[in-house]
């Protein structure tokens, strides 16, 4: 484990994924998109089965979303549940949509024997460089805000910020 590695899912840690994508946003005119991954009733997740079963829950979600993502982006887990995706190159909205969709159908798939009954699910709210900004905590700010607008419908779906930068 490198001190940019998360310990519990070995993807990488909040420090790494912000100076990671700083760098890349830095380079210039990128084109990316930054989504923020909450998975959905974690914490009554970890109150009724125990925080080993959140782990385990912790570590197949970042196993499936470094799946769902070239090796070149950045996947890393920035908080107890949250995980942020930088995707490289990308702002044909169709591909992004194809992407959201992939990752909230993934974790509908997810199901582990200690959590029989347990419907799995997650929130992702999504922000676009250079449409919607062009700093990593601009369109940080922007993916958070959209994806904490996918949880307040419900969760189990993704939003994508609406409005284009001034």
């Amino acid at each position: 484990i490198t001190n940019e590695q998360d310990s519990l899912t070995h993807i990488l840690n909040a420090g790494a994924t912000r100076r990671l994508s700083e760098e890349y946003l830095s380079e210039g005119d990128k084109c990316c998109t930054i989504m923020v991954i909450d998975v959905d009733n974690f914490k009554r997740i970890n109150d009724r089965y125990g925080h080993m079963v959140g782990d385990e829950v912790m570590i197949h979600a970042a196993a499936t979303l470094k799946k769902l993502f070239r090796s070149n982006d950045i996947v890393g887990r920035i908080g107890g549940d949250e995980f942020l995706v930088l995707m490289k190159d990308v702002e044909d909205l169709s591909i992004i949509r194809g992407r959201l969709e992939k990752i909230v159908v993934a974790f509908n798939e997810m199901k582990f024997d200690s959590m029989k009954d347990e419907i799995m699910s997650c929130s992702v709210g999504a922000s676009i460089s250079p449409v919607h900004a062009n700093t990593y905590n601009s369109l940080f700010l922007l993916a958070d805000k959209a994806m904490y607008r996918a949880k307040s419908l419900g969760g189990n779906r993704y939003m994508i910020e609406e409005k284009a930068k001034k």
